[in-house]
């Protein structure tokens, strides 16, 4: 199959974004390295491949009206508002992202996925403080809290906050006999684990890296809150070379590694 091969310029004029949209905010977001983009013989220029574009866009606006005809044809399908702020999230499309979830949330006020949702994507657009409301939200929820997940994102908010991060999240620690994956993240985090078990443990299933990305996703932004830059990156990047593509945390790495400022994004 042929391909064509656009520079930053090119792919602006086809797309209707402007260089700068697809240098700091779209590439890595939703233009990854390896599927939509590649550096010619391991060099620092970047090529776009624009039928994979041509074809994940179409994908995306086919999920997205979709989507959008669903909620046209049935205003009250609160699932439909909540699948439409996944997609929007995906696309990078945090605002919509919060406004879907919102909408979920008026139609079932005890839906703690929807304040997971919005939380997240406060905290990508920088707002800790009402990413910090949101979870608070959702923990109310025992399913929450036993899931750890709402919890460790607690734990960063709060880091970006400059409060008391491990007291804050100590408050919502899983009371079952057997906790799941990834409370050993969240033990570790609040001083109660070590980082070689945690390890252990996301490597359990060989022939499923999901913990792995997540993990080195999770460690990175801890390393990023401690200054640590150089730690950040290398556990950014092993996020991103589980390949799991269709994670929350494949796609916050990407976003995370750039915001460090570095050039070695994978």
């Amino acid at each position: 199959m042929s391909h064509t091969y656009l520079t930053t310029d090119e792919l602006s004029a086809l797309i209707k974004y402007d260089p700068r949209t697809i240098r700091d905010c779209l590439k890595d977001s939703v233009l990854i390295e390896g599927v939509h983009y590649f550096r010619p013989f391991g060099g620092r220029k970047i090529l776009y491949i624009w039928e994979s574009i041509e074809h994940d866009m179409k994908l995306a606006n086919d999920a997205r009206s979709d989507f959008e005809e669903a909620i046209r044809l049935a205003p009250d399908n609160a699932d439909a508002y909540v699948s439409a702020a996944v997609n929007a999230s995906a696309r990078g499309d945090e605002a919509k992202a919060i406004e879907y979830a919102s909408k979920h949330l008026d139609l079932v006020p005890s839906a703690s996925n929807a304040h997971v949702i919005k939380a997240r994507s406060y905290y990508k657009l920088g707002n800790f403080q009402l990413a910090k409301q949101e979870l608070i939200k959702a923990l109310e929820s025992s399913s929450e809290v036993e899931t750890s997940y709402a919890a460790i994102w607690l734990y960063f908010t709060a880091r970006h906050l400059g409060e008391d991060a491990i007291g804050t999240t100590k408050r919502y620690m899983p009371t079952g006999s057997a906790p799941q994956w990834p409370y050993k993240v969240l033990q570790y985090f609040t001083g109660n684990g070590d980082l070689n078990s945690t390890i252990t443990q996301a490597k359990e299933d060989a022939k499923n890296p999901s913990r792995l990305c997540e993990l080195y996703y999770f460690l990175g932004e801890n390393a990023a809150l401690d200054g640590d830059i150089s730690k950040a990156r290398d556990y950014f990047n092993q996020a991103i070379d589980t390949t799991v593509t269709e994670f929350v945390e494949y796609r916050m790495a990407k976003y995370s590694l750039k915001g460090l400022n570095v050039t070695d994004i994978r």
